[in-house]
């Protein structure tokens, strides 16, 4: 896919230079290079290299424009008899859980460093309020997220650490039918897919009236017309009323019933496959992330017993764009869940915190989705090159800015955090931003609002000072 898009984006700015050499309109493109950097800066990158770089993050807003057709070929007819396909109850994959929840010991802040008072020639403590936090840095500074991390743990609060390796193994699977988990599984959003809904419709009604939870697997052989079949000839014989969600699909594509048999022919499974090529893609990487025990089926709800119980657990990252979206996938699910147990309390007593100490590499979609969910306080680390840097940046207060080498943040930005500012201990954008190109490790300056109970918190004054970090 990397390789597609590239082309297409070459060819992009070949077409964007032969317009502008050709057009009339005042238009001038000296170069292929410069027509690389204007399609370069169209994707939110500052050079045709740095673009190539981040691919990751592009392609997940890639998709071909016409379906898979590996399988087209492999279909044949197939014949199926009537009365034969039996669905079993069966137990939910991960039982009930305990909804009560503890309330926890409130902090008003967590410390980040040292400052150094120049006249007094003393050092103070400096510290973050618990509200969301971003760190931009060129240089590993996750050492804050994870001094700020040990801070929270001891208070007993709950904490999720997306880092690079994992000390559990999630099990997406087993509430996926569950606040709408498969819709945003399969993208429906983003993709309309009559036949998919009709498809969920039918399980979702088989969970809830016959105590069915199918399996990955199940749901897998399912999506093809042979399984399709079989459960719509249950449902007749069954559940007459819950049929008609695929009976209109079936007969559209021209399935043939005999009397005691159904007949699906070649051309009608290649029709269909047009309709599930995705989802089938979807299912089988989610099935080969259980295979290869990267997840796996859990007697708990491992998400939900570290909100409720104030746990503290680290989920590690896999070079896997499937898994990075089955992991946001569960975050959401759960935070949906929490946010509705404490609808009605008071928010503070029920905090929980999330951190990320590389956005860059867990970025999707789903991630964003968290952004509405007022328990959950949010700390992230980016080396700037965040598609939605400027999203997150203009909804926090407090910025951590590192050593920065070949990071171009916004303008839009540092005007933001320039205009709010009433103390600067020296103008960090001055002269190309050298006061952030020669920090020291441990070194890096705080941007945050000052601490007045008088004033209203969006009119208080901004702060930019330099700190010494904890490093561990």
């Amino acid at each position: 896919m990397n390789n597609d898009l590239v082309g297409n984006i070459k060819i992009l700015i070949k077409s964007l230079y032969q317009l502008a050499d050709k057009s009339s309109t005042g238009i001038t493109i000296k170069s292929m290079h410069d027509s690389a950097q204007i399609i370069s800066k169209m994707y939110g990158f500052n050079s045709w290299n740095e673009l190539k770089q981040n691919l990751e993050y592009l392609k997940k807003d890639y998709t071909e424009d016409n379906p898979r057709t590996a399988k087209l070929n492999l279909f044949d007819e197939i014949r199926i008899k009537k009365g034969k396909f039996i669905i079993h109850s069966s137990m939910p994959l991960i039982p009930n859980q305990d909804m009560n929840l503890n309330e926890i010991n409130l902090i008003q802040d967590v410390i980040v460093g040292k400052k150094t008072d120049k006249n007094l020639k003393t050092s103070n403590f400096v510290s973050l309020e618990a509200e969301d936090f971003v760190i931009i840095s060129s240089v590993d500074n996750s050492h804050i997220i994870r001094s700020i991390r040990k801070q929270i743990i001891e208070f007993g609060h709950a904490s999720i650490y997306l880092t690079s390796q994992s000390d559990i193994k999630l099990d997406p699977w087993s509430n996926i039918f569950e606040n709408n988990g498969i819709e945003f599984l399969f993208k429906m959003k983003e993709y309309k897919n009559d036949f998919i809904m009709s498809w969920i419709s039918t399980f979702r009604y088989l969970q809830h009236e016959v105590n069915f939870h199918p399996s990955v697997i199940q749901c897998l052989d399912s999506l093809y017309l042979e399984g399709i079949v079989q459960v719509y000839d249950w449902l007749k014989i069954n559940k007459p009323n819950a049929a008609w969600y695929l009976q209109k699909y079936l007969d559209d594509i021209g399935l043939i019933e005999n009397k005691n048999e159904y007949i699906i022919s070649k051309e009608m499974q290649e029709i269909h496959w047009k309709n599930i090529a995705k989802e089938v893609e979807t299912l089988e990487a989610m099935q080969k992330l259980y295979d290869d025990k990267v997840f796996e089926k859990n007697d708990t709800d491992i998400l939900w017993n570290t909100l409720s119980q104030r746990k503290s657990i680290k989920i590690g990252l896999i070079e896997n764009v499937f898994y990075k979206e089955f992991v946001t996938l569960e975050l959401n699910r759960v935070a949906e869940q929490y946010q509705k147990q404490i609808k009605n309390k008071l928010t503070d007593n029920y905090k929980a915190w999330i951190f990320c100490d590389n956005l860059e590499a867990w970025e999707t979609s789903n991630l964003l989705l968290l952004n509405d969910k007022d328990f959950l306080i949010k700390g992230y680390q980016t080396q700037g090159k965040s598609l939605n840097l400027i999203n997150f940046l203009s909804k926090i207060d407090q910025i951590i800015l590192g050593k920065m080498i070949n990071i171009n943040l916004p303008h839009s930005i540092m005007d933001n955090m320039l205009n709010k500012t009433q103390i600067w201990e020296e103008n960090i954008w001055f002269d190309d931003k050298k006061a952030l190109k020669v920090l020291k490790k441990n070194e890096v300056y705080l941007w945050y609002a000052q601490k007045d109970l008088n004033k209203i918190k969006e009119l208080r004054d901004f702060i930019c000072e330099k700190i010494v970090s904890e490093v561990e």
